[in-house]
């Protein structure tokens, strides 16, 4: 009998070459940077949806997009709020010596390259749900079910995760980072709630790929077909076992499908897990 071949190494993919330098010092500067900018954001309620750095002669070009979580939105109204001087000039003084260090910290690393100019490119995914709030209430309505029993002390990370769905069906937000987001939502979770977890994934994905909510409103649906699979000691049990998720028309072992496959990996008290996911768009 002939075995399969792994047609994901022949599949045409797209390579980022943003860090790619002769210098071995400069390459591992550019890396350091961008994990300092996104532990930076992070700590911020920021999440860095893409970033990319890239030499241009003596010129260096960072694209950023970010997207602001709900709890940094409403320390924003907050702050539009207050009114009152003396509060603004207490909150300026707790956080000025922890933005020196920041400040020092990045403009130390950026001396490092030794460039003459750096252009920042900033992108703001929220802008772009602006008009998609009806299309965020359907879709959490759909989703709360399982969701809630999930986030039942983070309910504005599940809010987080519902407008981050919408920028995934999109395309506005890529494959890698989307698989982050949901091995942050395992990491924590207890071994009796892992069943409910990949209920979760697999009522998410359906309605990623029926795409009615997102026809109703007029957005492009993308998304054609999912697999997913957990390899772990799922439910606490003594050996790792894998689950899988097959939803829609996921055609691996084809050529001329657009397919991308991403792995990641959820550091848990109950031992390492693998996520991998495969999605088909359509062409």
């Amino acid at each position: 009998m002939g075995q399969k071949s792994n047609v994901t190494t022949l599949r045409k993919s797209t390579n980022y070459l943003n860090l790619y330098r002769t210098n071995n010092t400069e390459f591992l500067h550019g890396f350091f940077f961008l994990r300092l900018l996104e532990m930076a954001f992070k700590r911020r309620n920021i999440f860095l949806t893409d970033f990319t750095l890239n030499f241009v002669e003596n010129k260096i070009f960072f694209n950023l997009s970010f997207f602001f979580k709900v709890a940094k939105i409403l320390q924003f109204k907050n702050l539009g709020v207050i009114k009152k001087k003396i509060v603004i000039k207490k909150l300026q003084l707790s956080t000025k010596s922890k933005l020196s260090n920041v400040v020092g910290l990045f403009l130390n690393t950026l001396n490092l390259f030794k460039k003459n100019l750096s252009v920042f490119f900033f992108t703001n995914m929220n802008s772009h749900l602006r008009k998609k709030r009806f299309l965020i209430f359907d879709l959490f309505n759909f989703l709360k079910r399982d969701g809630l029993n999930l986030f039942p002390r983070r309910f504005r990370f599940f809010l987080d995760f519902v407008k981050m769905s919408v920028l995934f069906c999109e395309g506005l937000i890529s494959l890698k980072f989307f698989v982050k987001i949901l091995a942050e939502i395992f990491r924590i979770l207890q071994k009796k709630k892992h069943a409910r977890f990949l209920a979760f994934v697999s009522t998410f994905f359906s309605a990623l790929i029926d795409g009615k909510l997102f026809k109703k409103y007029k957005v492009e649906h993308r998304i054609k077909g999912v697999k997913f699979i957990l390899n772990g000691k799922i439910k606490g049990k003594p050996r790792s076992s894998s689950h899988s998720i097959v939803l829609g028309e996921t055609p691996i072992q084809s050529l001329d499908q657009n397919i991308e496959f991403v792995k990641s990996h959820a550091f848990t008290i109950y031992g390492v897990f693998g996520l991998k996911i495969w999605v088909c768009y359509k062409v």
